[in-house]
């Protein structure tokens, strides 16, 4: 029997192997950009419901935390990149819009994965150009929605798309949330 090739490899692999590589590739690709410990907070205790609504919710004093110097672990990751000392902060923040676009923003099936074609727009995002979201996310809501809407059995489809998005567009269309 002759040796399989390379592409005929490739297609035998299951959906199965092909997720555990995604998600692998995932936590290796979070774990190669943070150096910084891993850890999360307790939330507060709850509080009673306020009946009025704050003012603002986001940053209220309006500080902006000033970056700490980086530590050696992230040195040694910059110089195995060959990073020049100006551009630290941009691809640390390109790496960062990246993985927050494919977690968040335009979630896919397989939800630990770091899609390739975000990082053209995560840098975009990085260097201060502005990017238009609006049609990427309306496409993956309309993909999501019309996923389940077109299912033999809706209740057992699973379907990704950035739901939050939909949940704050209700929230002030028919004012039912507080504003954040």
């Amino acid at each position: 029997m002759a040796p399989r090739s390379r592409r005929q490899r490739r297609r035998s692999l299951t959906t199965a192997q092909i997720r555990g590589d995604v998600t692998r590739i995932s936590s290796a690709f979070q774990q190669f950009w943070s150096k910084k410990a891993i850890k999360y907070h307790l939330p507060p205790p709850r509080k009673e419901k306020k009946t009025v609504r704050p003012k603002s919710t986001h940053n209220p004093l309006g500080d902006i935390i000033t970056h700490k110097r980086w530590s050696t672990a992230e040195e040694a990751l910059f110089e195995k990149l060959c990073i020049e000392g100006n551009l630290k902060e941009e691809v640390y923040l390109a790496a960062y819009l990246a993985c927050w676009l494919c977690m968040f923003v335009l979630p896919d099936k397989d939800v630990n994965s770091i899609r390739p074609s975000t990082f053209k727009m995560a840098s975009m995002m990085a260097s201060g150009r502005r990017v238009s979201l609006a049609i990427p996310v309306l496409t993956s809501i309309y993909e999501g929605l019309n996923t389940i809407a077109t299912s033999s059995r809706p209740a057992r489809m699973s379907s990704y798309f950035p739901v939050h998005f939909v949940y704050a567009w209700l929230a002030y269309y028919f004012k039912t949330h507080y504003p954040i």
